[in-house]
């Protein structure tokens, strides 16, 4: 009797999904890949930040200004939410 390849395999796993598709059939919500909640974005931030303070023991000045200059327009941002919304409730 010939070995066939099928009877090596259980029927007792997960179905094998590429990880797009099923990013598209959650509707792009990572809540099956990332169960830490809060934690993975702290994990990303700090994938964000190290290279920065690297490159601030060498060049303190220019991060310096470019650290402000972001701060400065994520400020902006927030404020002209803050006041767009103030300005155009929802409600009526």
């Amino acid at each position: 009797m010939a070995d066939r390849a099928d009877d090596h395999f259980d029927d007792n796993h997960a179905q094998i999904v590429h990880p797009l598709r099923a990013l598209i059939q959650n509707h792009c919500y990572l809540d099956a890949f990332i169960d830490k909640g809060g934690m993975s974005l702290v994990l990303m931030d700090g994938l964000i930040l190290v290279p920065i303070i690297m490159f601030a023991f060498f060049y303190p000045i220019e991060v310096l200004s470019w650290v402000g200059g972001v701060l400065l327009f994520v400020a902006a941002i927030y404020e002209s939410c803050v006041l767009w919304k103030r300005w155009h409730p929802q409600g009526s």
